[in-house]
């Protein structure tokens, strides 16, 4: 599989019978997240989408196995990684199927030719209502999974962002950001 500059992927979507397992089972294995699974929104030969739930880490930490990466592959077993999210955040997560693919989809990310939007509400009022961010990010490692800004190890990272709404009387905002 060979991704170019503007390739789109499709997605076609399959059904796939999984066996459930036991709650007891999933509770023993997934701890506090045991009945929110990531729900496939898109499968086909090369990829597969998932929904992660916030409060799921992505993929296995040092100290918690339990990951979409893990649910996933319980469900489709030869699913790889291709990208994170934040443990906190909720959101679509691709997966490939294969190691042509994800090496595809993997390079697809680092040259920046995803599209990724993120909304979130951000305690307190934002004055402006757009405006950009960009600094360079790198694994701030005491503090994993965060990031921190660092001009000798981080990689360039551009977010620009705007308010979609205000709620003035609750002291929050609704941003875009991507």
């Amino acid at each position: 599989m060979r991704l170019g500059h503007g390739s789109l992927l499709r997605c076609v979507e399959r059904t796939r019978t999984v066996t459930p397992q036991p709650a007891a089972v999933k509770r023993r294995m997934w701890g506090e997240h045991a009945g929110v699974e990531p729900k496939i929104v898109a499968i086909d030969s090369a990829f597969v989408v998932v929904d992660k739930p916030a409060g799921l880490l992505a993929v296995p930490g040092r100290s918690e196995p339990d990951c979409a990466a893990v649910r996933v592959r319980a469900m489709v077993p030869d699913a790889l990684v291709v990208h994170r999210l934040d443990m906190a955040t909720s959101g679509l997560l691709v997966f490939a199927r294969g190691a042509a693919a994800q090496r595809a989809l993997s390079m697809a990310f680092e040259r920046r030719a995803v599209d990724k939007r993120y909304q979130a509400v951000v305690a307190g009022i934002v004055e402006a209502d757009e405006g950009s961010i960009d600094a360079p990010l790198a694994a701030d490692w005491p503090n994993r999974p965060r990031q921190a800004v660092d001009a000798e190890r981080g990689k360039p990272s551009l977010t620009r962002w705007r308010v979609l709404a205000r709620d003035w009387a609750g002291n929050h905002a609704m941003k875009r950001a991507g």
